[in-house]
Formats: structure tokens, C-alpha cells, sequence
């Protein structure tokens, strides 16, 4: 290493680097910044500036310029006065602006090498420090087109950051800003990318100006980048001694030339020697404890896609084929479905199946498990399956094969969790439930199962608990409310729940199970008249085929109705129950006690009824009910 006295500049290993960083983490407006360059993004698929120029340029340009087969470093000499073959990334500019003549052909260029790029190890771990909510590193600054730290954002945190994309957008760049800010020096591959030395030469005074502002009380940490542009140079030489007073860091594995090389000697900044970009990484993510990215967000949006899917495919089979558009729809769905090769079409048959022909969904799901056996989801779905036919230890035993073969997803996990309270195993679930909280804090359904099942356990302040942080975390789609308004209803928050389900139907006024979800709550505030409308209003939206849904909203309609009302709506859940289907996750509670309060003659066979519903009762045990037996 560099002796601090010595000349040049003082240099550091990367451990120690980090190490200094995590020191100062949590301290008092402490920022920092990262300062991107091409070399961050060659991991990920894009060549770095040096193996563009000498690798893929000056080859083609020496094609067209028919320069045979001279070797390649002694034609760019002789092409290229200042062309050094130790530094090939610093004739960039030059290379790239003789090769493509015209702006459109290095727009062009530009993209073909951002299209299609998935940002890498290190691009991750840098999203995960972008993210952190103490922002001690939410600025990032790039001269690299591509779209890798965005992307790597949105597919490994939940953070969104702002992206700066054109100098056009200066304005906006502010150094009070706590969200994620990243900032394309140079434009966007689509948008006009900055490229030749007339265009790099000089940034505009209002980007410049913006810059120079966000740096001015953080410390600069440069990574993979070169230092030969000209603009940049400027951009610092311009900056006051007082800015960057948390430090200038040069991490590269060589020590840095190009024009940046004088200002970074007379600002004592420090060469931090690394590896590579994703090494680097690498020891920010061990000694900041980053944990590895897990799939549940794409597992999330892939269940949703399968059950929006599923749904439409319900709604489409169910319109009149003198409906003017039901061929074409009809047949978009079965193209659809037959363009599905792999388990996902077995999964959405099963589904679909289910609805009409429980017997014959459960011979697909296994068919499925047969063919695809590494597909926890068919698991997961032939659980919930059999969950609705009150068949509790089949059910476990393939949700806990789902969570054997896919321990780490929220989704397997919980559903294992799940199967486990309902099939009666009720403090092994609230274990598992609770190493879900801690394990994703920040995502609702474990929550929303932990809090169900310890209030349905007895433990109503557990349950609360869960509700209250629930709330705080600003539930953002209407299953998010609907999930907090359930909740908030088996903990006996009854006002708190009316909001979160208003709120859940006002998101989606065209789910039926959301007023069904709206009906229980109505009950339980002494509004029968109010659910009665909800229910209707319900059972016109909930497809003919969504047997769950109506036996739902069937048994609030026969708890709150009277005489041949009651008589029609059991008639309903009477041929519903013949099915075979059940209600295995749900409970009566709230309802059974407003037939009790009404004083309902029939409350003990509501009672019954709710058990029988709820797959905890054989049906035999309501022959003896006049009513029942008189259907």
C-alpha cells in the first residue's frame, strides 16, 4: 500500500473500505453517493469500455476502412494518434464517432447492447444499499446508459427510485431526497445517449449545477469507471473545497488515469483496491449482513396472474354463446390454455375443473405432481383442494411436500402454516407463523395469519397487535384491505374493519367476494338489512361456478332471513354442501352470535349449521332440525 506521505494517492484494501463504511452507518446525515461506470456492468452482459473499443469497434472499422489484417493495436495507432493499446477504453469517443457517422447509428448501437440485460450479483447487493431506509447510500450516479440499477431495484427490493434519465429532468434532482435517486450522467440508451467527445466535452449548466448540489454534503465512492471524460472533470474541478466532505473513494484495481487523475490527487482522495465490481459486492453484502433476494414477489405475481387468469377463464365459459363476442372469447381462452406446455396449464385446468367436478381437479393435480414433480404450486393447489373438502391430514401432507420442496417462498410456507391451524395443529402453526413475521416483517399475509389464527386461538390481543401493525403498513390493493378488514373482524374491531372493507370494494367494486367478505362485518355490526343487500349484490357478481363464495354468502342470507326466505337460502346451501364443498378457513363466529342476540329460535341449528360448513361436523348431525329435514 501507498504510504500517506508518499506521492500519488493513498491507497486502502477493499475490506478495510467497507468496513470504514459500516463503522459510520446510522450516523447523522451521513450520504453517500455511487459514481457507476461501464465496468459495474460487464457482469451483467455488457462489454466494458475497453473490450467495446478493441474487441468490436476498431475491428469493424478497420473492415470498412479496408485495413486488412494488420494487427489490430498497430492500425488503431496509426488511425488514432492518442490511442494507447494499455488504455483502449480512453478512445471511446473517438472510436465510436468515426465507426457511426451518423447519430442514429450510435443510438442504435447503444441499444442493442442495453436491450435484453439482467442486472447481476453485484447490481443486486447495490439495489439492497440503494434501499436502505437511513439512506446512507440512496444516490446513484451513472455514466453507463443501461437500465441495470433501476431494474435491479424493482426485481430485489421494494424500493422505487426516481430515475433521472435526460439532463432535461435536472430539476428534479435534489439532495433532500430520501427515496433512491439515480441519475444518468450521459442520457438513456433510448434517449439520445451522450457518446462522442463533442458530446461528453461539456454538460449542460443545469444538470452540472444539480450535481454539484446533491454531492455537495455526501462522500463519492467511484466505481468501474474510467475518468476520461472531459465533462465529468469539469463537473468536479467546478465543485467548492468544502464539498464532499465524507470523502472521495476510487475503487478500480488499478489506480486511476484519464483526466480525473489531477483532481482527485489535489482532493487526497483514496484509491480503494479492488477485484472486480461484483467483489466488491461481495464484501458489502457479508459486512452488511444483505441477505440473499428470494423469489416471493415474483411467486406473488405469478399466483396472482394464475388466478386472474383461472377467474376469467370461469366468467368467459360462463357467457351465452348468443353473446356477440363469446366465439371469440371463447376462443382466446382455449388458444390460451393450449398454449400452456408446461405445469402452469395443469394448474389452470385443475382450477377450472374444480368448480364443476371436484373428483376429476384432484385426478389433475396429481396427474400434474406425477409429470412436474418439482412444482410445489400443484402441491400448494391440491392442498387447498382438499382444505375445501374439510379433508384436513390430506391436505397437510401435500402442503407440507410443497414446503419441503420450497422452504424459503412466503407463499409454500405460509400455506403450510395455514394447513396446519386449520387441520388443528394449532401451536406448531403459530410457530411457523411467527418465524414468518420475522422472517418477511414487511409483507401482510403473515401477519394477517398469525393475527387470524391466535384471536381464533383465544389470544385477542395477539391478533390485535398484528391488526394495528398491519395498518400502519398502509395496505396498497384491495385483497391487502380485505385482509386487514378480516382480520380486524375476528379480532372484534368491527368499526375498524367497515373501513377496510369499503376501502377493499371501492378498489375493486366488481369482486363479489369482497361484499361477501363486507356481509360478515354488516352482521356483526347489527346490520342485516344492509347485508342483505350486500349479499345480493354479491351472489350477482360471484360466478355460478364459484361454489365457495356461495356458500358464504348462502349462510349469512339463512342466519339473517326470515321464514321462506331462510327456507330458499338453505335450499341453496343445502345442495352446495351435497357437493362436498366447505368453508374449512373461515368462521361463523360474528354471526352466529347476532342470531343469538335477535333471540333466533334456530340459533343452536345455526350453530350446527356453521360446523357443518366449516367441515367440523358431519351433516348428519342436522337431521334432526325440523327445518333441515322439511328442505
Amino acid at each position: 500500500m501507498s504510504d500517506p506521505g508518499n506521492e500519488g494517492l493513498r491507497c486502502i484494501s477493499a475490506e478495510e473500505f467497507v468496513k470504514r463504511l459500516r463503522q459510520v452507518a446510522g450516523q447523522h446525515d451521513t450520504h453517500y453517493a455511487f459514481w457507476l461506470g461501464a465496468g459495474c456492468s460487464v457482469s451483467s452482459g455488457i462489454p466494458g469500455a475497453a473490450d467495446l473499443v478493441r474487441e468490436r469497434w476498431l475491428p469493424r472499422l478497420r473492415e470498412v476502412r479496408g485495413g486488412g489484417d494488420t494487427d489490430i493495436d498497430i492500425w488503431a495507432k496509426q488511425s488514432f494518434s492518442k490511442y494507447n493499446p494499455d488504455d483502449p477504453a480512453a478512445a471511446y469517443g473517438p472510436v465510436m464517432e468515426e465507426l457511426f457517422i451518423q447519430p442514429e447509428a450510435r443510438q442504435r448501437e447503444i441499444e442493442e447492447l442495453c436491450e435484453r440485460r439482467f442486472p447481476g450479483f453485484g447490481y443486486a447487493v447495490l439495489a439492497d444499499l440503494l434501499a436502505r431506509e437511513d439512506g446512507l447510500f440512496n444516490v446513484a450516479l451513472t455514466t453507463n446508459f443501461d437500465d441495470l440499477i433501476a431494474d435491479a431495484m424493482y426485481v430485489f427490493t421494494e424500493a422505487r427510485p426516481l430515475v433521472i434519465p435526460d439532463e432535461s429532468l435536472a430539476s428534479f434532482i435534489r439532495p433532500s431526497r430520501l427515496r433512491p435517486l439515480v441519475v444518468k450522467v450521459h442520457g438513456d440508451h433510448r434517449l439520445s445517449p451522450r457518446n462522442t467527445i463533442t458530446e461528453t466535452s461539456r454538460l449542460k449548466k443545469d444538470i452540472s449545477e444539480s450535481i454539484g448540489n446533491l454531492l455537495h454534503d455526501r462522500g463519492v465512492i467511484f466505481v468501474g469507471y474510467g475518468g476520461n471524460d472531459a465533462g465529468i472533470a469539469d463537473l468536479f474541478n467546478s465543485l467548492p473545497a468544502q464539498a464532499l466532505p465524507l470523502g472521495i473513494w476510487w475503487a478500480s484495481r488499478t489506480e486511476p488515469r484519464g483526466v480525473l487523475r489531477e483532481w482527485l490527487e489535489k482532493r487526497a482522495a483514496i484509491w480503494v483496491e479492488i477485484p472486480g465490481f461484483d467483489e466488491l459486492m461481495l464484501l458489502f453484502k457479508s459486512e452488511f449482513e444483505i441477505p440473499n433476494p428470494n423469489s416471493n414477489k415474483f411467486d406473488q405475481v405469478f399466483k396472482n396472474y394464475l388466478s386472474t387468469y383461472s377467474e376469467l377463464e370461469r366468467q368467459v365459459g360462463q357467457i351465452p354463446d348468443s353473446h356477440p363476442q363469446a366465439s371469440s372469447l371463447k376462443g382466446a381462452a382455449a388458444r390460451a390454455e393450449a398454449s400452456s406446455t408446461d405445469w402452469t396449464a395443469i394448474y389452470l385446468r385443475a382450477l377450472f375443473v374444480g368448480d364443476q367436478d371436484l373428483e376429476r381437479a384432484e385426478e389433475l393435480f396429481k396427474e400434474g405432481i406425477k409429470d412436474f414433480p418439482r412444482a410445489p404450486l400443484l402441491y400448494v393447489g391440491l392442498s387447498y383442494l382438499l382444505l375445501g373438502q374439510a379433508r384436513f391430514e390430506e391436505a397437510l401432507e401435500w402442503s407440507q411436500k410443497a414446503f419441503e420442496l420450497d422452504p424459503d417462498t412466503l407463499n409454500t410456507a405460509y400455506a403450510y402454516a395455514e394447513t396446519l391451524a386449520v387441520a388443528g395443529h394449532t401451536d406448531e402453526a403459530l410457530d411457523r407463523l411467527r418465524a414468518l413475521v420475522e422472517k418477511f416483517p414487511r409483507e401482510i399475509l403473515p401477519r394477517f395469519g398469525y393475527g387470524i389464527f391466535s384471536a381464533r386461538s383465544g389470544d385477542l390481543e395477539a391478533g390485535r397487535e398484528q391488526f394495528k401493525v398491519i395498518a400502519e403498513m398502509s395496505p396498497s390493493t384491495a385483497h391487502e384491505y380485505a385482509l386487514a378488514g378480516i382480520l380486524a373482524d375476528d379480532c372484534r374491531y368491527f368499526e375498524k374493519g367497515k373501513t377496510f372493507h369499503e376501502r377493499a370494494i371501492s378498489e375493486d367494486p366488481g369482486d363479489g367476494s369482497l361484499r361477501a367478505h363486507f356481509a360478515r362485518n354488516l352482521i356483526a355490526r347489527d346490520e342485516p338489512d344492509e347485508a342483505l343487500e350486500e349479499i345480493g349484490r354479491a351472489n350477482k357478481l360471484l360466478p355460478a361456478t364459484d361454489r365457495t363464495g356461495r356458500l358464504q354468502t348462502f349462510f349469512y342470507e339463512a342466519a339473517i332471513a326470515d321464514g321462506q326466505d331462510r327456507d330458499a337460502a338453505l335450499v341453496e346451501l343445502r345442495a352446495l354442501i351435497d357437493t362436498g364443498t366447505r368453508l374449512s378457513t373461515w368462521t361463523f363466529q360474528p354471526v352466529i352470535e347476532f342470531c343469538e342476540r335477535k333471540g333466533d329460535s334456530e340459533a343452536p341449528w345455526m350453530a350446527k349449521l356453521a360446523e357443518v360448513v366449516a367441515g367440523r361436523q358431519d351433516v348428519s348431525v342436522l337431521e334432526s332440525w325440523p327445518r333441515w329435514k322439511e328442505l
